[in-house]
């Protein structure tokens, strides 16, 4: 079969979870025989047009074409970050050169929704796997601006003050005008193309009332959509999407788990991981505030954290002032896929502090696949794959004391730790979800 993804970015240049996810989906097609091309964005901001070409390349056996966009140089950015004409066009093209049997789509976030219109009017049949809330949530993560977690069921009003939130152009007329006359300002002057090129603006949508208009008519174009868990799925249904949303869970390649190898007896410390991007929403802060509340106890443990500092110079400056203080926090860095076996492998516990619901974390299977019990928030799909008591434990989202009473448990039950370990559920291959993924392609490619 000749497959087409479209994704918001792909490795090597971008390695988050859904583009990781894309690539290990795509590569394991390709190695099956399936001829299989992936299209994304390259860079998003720079270049004179908004669209400066096409980049090719190869990974993994997967050919894929990168589009060097930059979404500040059309004439209306606002409008070009959910549906982006240009780029439309380009992924036309793409299309109409690539002739593919099945579309499937992993992220519109960078190339915009646009590309649904595009691949349904050449009726070719469209698989869409969400992976996060980017249909509903120009934030992408339902993290309000004021730290609370949103349900998505918002007015365009609520969705436009909360991306206005630090902004002067909210904060300050919001002092002195009443509702009646500061509302519809803010919703005029939201439409204006050159706001969203502004400081403390850029790369937000801000005109929520055609936002919400435009997605989910689109999002409802989609032959097949799925979910990799029953939350992500729930919210979107909440949220007024109308068609089935098929629950499907990431598959993942293990080859590498086997290399892990038996823990050292009597570490001196207790060994705990964080894995992931560095950025607030992530909340990496609220583990080392948690590591802090251990005294006297902070010299039986140990923190590494794993991630790209770079991606968000100042909280991670933030966070190495605030380890500063405490004994035996490293901050590791990148690591590699090769290196992943060694890394989980050094892990006692792994942490998922995020402040966001996050639908189906990568690392907290990866976790189990190494046998490493996971502590994570108790919201979202993490609460969907961490059972407590079980294979892991939860804590309140956001509580630094809450996750320091779990932290101190294992300190203090010696058995709790191995029972944890031992309850590690199975995780699901790569090869599973792949089986899975090619009964829905024959269905649609040869409906009847």
């Amino acid at each position: 079969m000749n497959l087409v993804f479209l994704s918001n970015g792909f490795p090597p240049r971008h390695t988050a979870g859904t583009e990781n996810y894309t690539a290990g989906i795509a590569s394991a097609l390709a190695q099956a025989g399936h001829r299989v091309s992936v299209i994304c964005v390259g860079e998003w901001d720079s270049g004179p047009q908004p669209v400066n070409g096409v980049t090719r390349d190869t990974y993994q056996g997967v050919a894929v074409a990168r589009l060097d966009a930059n979404w500040t140089a059309g004439p209306d950015p606002n409008r070009y970050l959910y549906d982006n004409p240009v780029i439309a066009d380009r992924v036309a093209a793409l299309l109409d050169e690539m002739q593919p049997d099945l579309v499937h789509i992993t992220s519109c976030a960078t190339l915009s929704a646009s590309v649904i219109r595009v691949v349904k009017q050449r009726g070719l049949p469209l698989v869409i796997t969400l992976t996060d809330y980017w249909f509903i949530c120009p934030r992408i993560s339902l993290l309000h601006a004021d730290g609370h977690v949103c349900d998505g069921q918002t007015s365009a009003w609520e969705c436009l003050t909360c991306l206005l939130w630090g902004a002067k152009a909210y904060r300050l007329p919001a002092r002195v005008l009443p509702a009646p006359v500061l509302r519809p300002l803010l919703q005029g002057v939201s439409r204006q193309p050159w706001l969203s090129r502004r400081p403390g603006l850029r790369g937000m949508a801000l005109d929520m009332a055609d936002r919400k208009a435009r997605l989910l008519p689109l999002l409802a174009q989609a032959d097949r959509l799925i979910s990799p868990s029953r939350f992500l799925a729930a919210m979107h249904t909440a949220c007024g999407v109308t068609q089935p949303i098929h629950v499907l869970e990431h598959g993942h390649d293990l080859g590498w788990a086997d290399q892990v190898g038996p823990r050292p007896v009597n570490r001196p410390r207790l060994v705990i991981g964080y894995v992931g991007q560095i950025g607030e929403i992530k909340g990496v802060h609220i583990l080392l505030a948690a590591i802090a509340r251990l005294d006297p106890q902070q010299e039986a443990v140990e923190v590494q954290i794993w991630g790209d500092p770079d991606k968000s110079p100042a909280y991670s400056a933030r966070l190495r002032a605030q380890a500063a203080a405490l004994p035996h926090v490293q901050f590791c860095g990148r690591f590699s896929r090769e290196q992943l076996a060694a890394v989980y492998g050094g892990f006692d516990v792994l942490v998922v502090p995020s402040l966001w619901v996050e639908n189906n974390p990568l690392v907290i299977q990866e976790a189990f696949a190494a046998g490493v019990p996971v502590i994570a928030s108790n919201q979202g799909g993490m609460a969907e794959f961490v059972t407590h008591e079980q294979n892991g434990l939860l804590f309140t989202p956001g509580d630094a004391d809450s996750l320091a009473a779990a932290l101190r448990r294992l300190l203090l039950e010696p058995d709790l730790l191995p029972r944890l370990r031992r309850q590690a559920p199975a995780v699901k291959t790569v090869q599973a979800e792949l089986a899975e993924l090619l009964h829905i392609y024959d269905e649609l490619h040869s409906p009847g």
